[in-house]
């Protein structure tokens, strides 16, 4: 038999077992499959007497064998579901924070996945510029009227392109049919910092794009991605919104052959919702795959292709490379929290991914303690590295202890001064801490930027 320890961390998972052809059984936690054991051939499970909740069925010879805790939403189904139907149903739970996809947990998980190289999280409220928050491949706001434009007003404002959404969490929004409303990144044949990101002229095999997408009109839209001109061939890696209901996504090689997965549908007709989207390269299998809110929608292979990418001419949100001087799928809706890797996510870190959106931060308030887990460790460490040097918008989880929207030198020395710190000790933020823990400190810091800049991937943070 199977065990299987359950954090006891006063949160809610969800479990699931499953037994199949007599032989096997599967236990899940969270979506997750974490055992299977076989055993030896049997007409099944024997037929049971009772069918008990909270405790041991033999209670008189075993009363310590009580529930501490609570139960919700039981279901029996007379058959085994599949470990992708598993996971469907815990992401079924999870519903879309409303107003914003951005906790600062998913931020944390997107940087310290490995290979991040660009990440637009459209905070801006004012000017024209986009900011990549990792690399250099900052994006141009184009042709917007009246701009500069405060992006985090509520309401619509069609005729004035961009919009962010109310209480204060930004996105981008492109208002159809004003397709000269987009954001450009120029130097598009580069991922990533200019001087050590990946250039497409070398060749790239592995890429992921990953964002969030809410859909505002029943109208073809180009999405994201990189693309070059001309009328045809000029889909490099790209999302596209042929309607209000589906997307669509597309590779081409650098020997022009390419792949254009199926039309996969994401929302009722009128009914936009917010979802997380991810397209993969991986030139070694000639393989895309594409998911939405962390499940499978496609996988495509193509052994025509060569291993690395065509190379593009730009990178564009909001707008097909075609649309000037006459506009066309020109996109209406909202896009957020846009990165790019340089290597393809596995199915597993997608899923994390999406699942991390969900985590509301910690509420620990011992200073340096990022990771919420009452105590200023190496993981907090950890979070601050994968955040230093981002300019604004921090929160506590990145590792801005100080509140002043930025992570730096002085809230790693805030960490430095709690080294050690746990809730049912005392406080030392006003302590100065010993030369030993700097030097420790120091070491962290350096090893996990360092392995950011190179793009080494890193376990994820714990949450």
């Amino acid at each position: 038999m199977s065990r299987l320890d359950v954090p006891n961390d006063q949160q809610w998972h969800f479990f699931a077992m499953t037994y199949s052809g007599g032989t096997t059984m599967s236990i899940y936690l969270d979506g997750q499959l974490k055992d299977r054991d076989l055993f030896a051939a049997s007409n099944g499970i024997v037929t049971p007497s009772a069918l008990v909740f909270g405790h041991d069925v033999d209670f008189l010879n075993a009363p310590e064998r009580g529930l501490n805790g609570q139960l919700d939403e039981l279901a029996f189904l007379d058959r085994a579901l599949s470990d992708a139907e598993v996971l469907q149903l815990w992401t079924a739970s999870r519903t879309p924070i409303p107003g914003t996809t951005a906790t600062a947990p998913y931020r944390q998980t997107s940087q310290s996945l490995g290979g991040l190289r660009s990440y637009w999280r459209f905070s801006e409220t004012s000017g024209t510029t986009a900011v990549d928050s990792v690399g250099a491949n900052h994006g141009t706001y184009v042709n917007v009227a009246g701009f500069p434009v405060n992006l985090a007003q509520a309401g619509p404002g069609a005729d004035q392109g961009f919009v962010g959404m109310p209480a204060g969490n930004t996105a981008v929004r492109f208002v159809h049919p004003d397709g000269t409303n987009y954001m450009e990144v120029e130097n598009g044949a580069v991922v990533g910092n200019p001087e050590t990101g990946l250039s497409f002229e070398d060749g790239v095999s592995e890429l992921t794009m990953s964002f969030w997408f809410k859909n505002a009109f029943n109208g073809p839209g180009y999405v994201a991605g990189f693309e070059r001109g001309g009328e045809t061939a000029r889909y490099i890696f790209t999302t596209y919104s042929p309607d209000d209901t589906r997307l669509r996504f597309y590779v081409r090689a650098g020997n022009e052959e390419e792949i254009l997965s199926s039309y996969v549908t994401i929302d009722e007709p009128g009914d936009y919702q917010w979802h997380h989207v991810v397209q993969v390269w991986d030139g070694s299998e000639r393989r895309l795959t594409a998911y939405v809110d962390g499940l499978e929608v496609y996988n495509g292979t193509n052994n025509l292709m060569s291993e690395s990418l065509a190379v593009p001419e730009g990178f564009f949100v909001g707008r097909d490379q075609l649309a000037l001087p006459d506009p066309l799928r020109d996109l209406g809706g909202f896009v957020d929290e846009l990165a790019l890797y340089d290597r393809a996510l596995t199915a597993e870190e997608v899923f994390l991914l999406y699942d991390s959106a969900f985590f509301a931060g910690t509420t620990s308030k011992i200073p340096g303690d990022a990771t919420g887990n009452d105590v200023v460790d190496e993981d907090d460490a950890k979070a601050l590295a994968a955040n230093w040097g981002v300019t604004s918008g921090a929160q506590w989880a990145d590792g801005d202890f100080n509140d002043d929207g930025k992570v730096d030198a002085r809230d790693a020395a805030i960490l430095a001064a709690n080294w050690g710190a746990t809730s049912g000790g005392e406080s030392a933020a006003t302590a100065v801490p010993e030369p030993g823990v700097f030097a420790a400190l120091a070491g962290v810091l350096a090893a996990f930027v360092v392995g950011n800049r190179r793009g080494t991937r890193k376990p994820r943070c714990e949450l």
